[in-house]
């Protein structure tokens, strides 16, 4: 649960472990891996989500579409602030 992974990983759409001693961190990875095993439902959910979330934001398609976005907002002196998701 930190920087990018953390963000990828939020709103439901994976298991977030937060930085902590390395016994921790694999204290928590294994509940969170064994949690898979027992409730696989709520994985496949949560790995739904994240596919769309990845396919809306992060494929080159989507990718060039925001570029295209930003630069148009800047050439016309439009603020910025609706692209705060992405920085």
């Amino acid at each position: 649960n930190y920087g990018a992974p953390g963000d990828l990983a939020a709103s439901g759409r994976g298991v977030r472990v937060p930085l902590q001693s390395l016994d921790e961190l694999v204290r928590d990875f294994r509940a969170a891996m064994e949690a898979c095993l027992d409730r696989p439902a709520d994985h496949a959910e949560m790995a739904s989500r994240a596919e769309i979330y990845a396919n809306d934001l992060f494929t080159w398609e989507a990718k060039a579409r925001l570029t295209v976005r930003i630069y148009n907002a800047v050439l016309n002196s439009d603020p910025l602030d609706k692209f705060k998701h992405y920085f």
